[in-house]
């Protein structure tokens, strides 16, 4: 047995640990589980939790609209990443197809899907745990766009970064959602967060919304003022994000769509 090979295959499998992908599965992927958990567990001990029932049912119906931010924002970056996977993404382009007629069809896609996550979503909550989603009523539609369009934000975010720097920060497609999950409030309310934590939280829009679902299963008011405040957050950003993303595209583009498959 020789110490200097297995010293060899020690450093080979070392060295791409500088790289995104490694440390995000080394650093990033605990540290959320760690920080949401952990948040969670003590909005739990606190004792303002509200009775078992609608905390299940809370925890529950959020982690549902949940599934509506990552299904849209999945859908943007993850079917660019597979362009580039199949070495498509310059054939693409060089079609007749326009940026504004992919980024409409990305979008009605993720809509789709994410309608159907929900719609099944619904089905499983009940039939195994017994909760009525569609007891909230109509109010939840509105909540279901406005969550869509925090997933696309998300989405042309991580989109836009992905198409200029190309597959070496293709985990920034697993991660941008998750980067704002821990001040979205999602199963836990906000005032569990720092307090400088909760300043960030109340420019993150998807914020409000998952607060106002939860005072909504647990009977309390909801704040009006600032789930208008988010709306018009939500659409700007959304602008933004679409800004961003089209820009890059266009300075990849001045620099050859090949070069980064």
């Amino acid at each position: 047995m020789s110490w200097q090979r297995i010293y060899a295959v020690f450093t080979r499998y070392l060295y791409p640990i500088k790289r995104l992908d490694p440390l995000s599965d080394l650093i990033f992927w605990p540290f959320i589980d760690i920080l949401l958990w952990g948040l969670t567990s003590n909005w739990l001990k606190s004792g303002e939790a509200g009775n078992f029932g609608q905390i299940a049912s809370s925890l529950l119906c959020c982690l549902l609209f949940w599934q509506i931010i990552w299904r849209t924002q999945y859908d943007i970056s993850v079917n660019l990443l597979s362009e580039f996977w199949a070495r498509n993404l310059s054939n693409l382009f060089s079609s007749p197809l326009k940026i504004s007629e992919w980024i409409v069809g990305v979008l009605l896609l993720g809509l789709a899907k994410a309608l159907f996550g929900v719609l099944f979503g619904v089905v499983c909550v009940y039939f195994l745990y017994g909760v009525k989603f569609l007891e909230l009523g109509l109010q939840v539609i509105p909540y279901f766009f406005l969550f869509s369009i925090a997933g696309w934000t998300i989405g042309f975010i991580g989109g836009g970064i992905i198409i200029y720097y190309g597959q070496r920060l293709q985990q920034v497609a697993w991660m941008m959602p998750w980067i704002i999950a821990p001040f979205s409030a999602i199963f836990y309310p906000i005032s569990s967060l720092p307090v400088w934590a909760q300043h960030i939280a109340r420019l993150v829009p998807t914020t409000p919304f998952f607060e106002s679902i939860r005072n909504l299963i647990q009977g309390n008011p909801i704040d009006y003022n600032e789930i208008i405040f988010a709306v018009f957050l939500n659409f700007a950003y959304l602008a933004l994000a679409i800004f961003f993303f089209i820009r890059l595209f266009n300075k990849r583009k001045e620099h050859g769509l090949m070069g980064i498959e």
